[in-house]
């Protein structure tokens, strides 16, 4: 019998490299983002960093399905 080779579970992927960025808010909403990270469980950082990524990638399908759509009707 051939022997197979499998993937141990629980192996974490590698991270992929971080960037620091520091932003200032002011105190109102680095207090909502605190109330936010708190009813969903995670750290600020956490929250913040998925609320950027979900805003970003909306900005950029919206962008790109835009430009795509009026080159389309030039």
């Amino acid at each position: 019998m051939g022997k197979t080779t499998q993937k141990k579970p629980g192996r974490p992927k590698k991270a992929e490299p971080s960037v620091r960025i520091s932003p200032r808010f002011p105190q109102t909403v680095a207090a909502m983002l605190q109330r936010a990270s708190d009813l969903r469980g995670v750290s600020v950082t956490s929250f913040v960093v998925e609320s950027a990524q979900r805003a970003a990638e909306r900005v950029i399908d919206e962008e790109t399905r835009w430009r795509l759509d009026a080159e389309e009707t030039a």
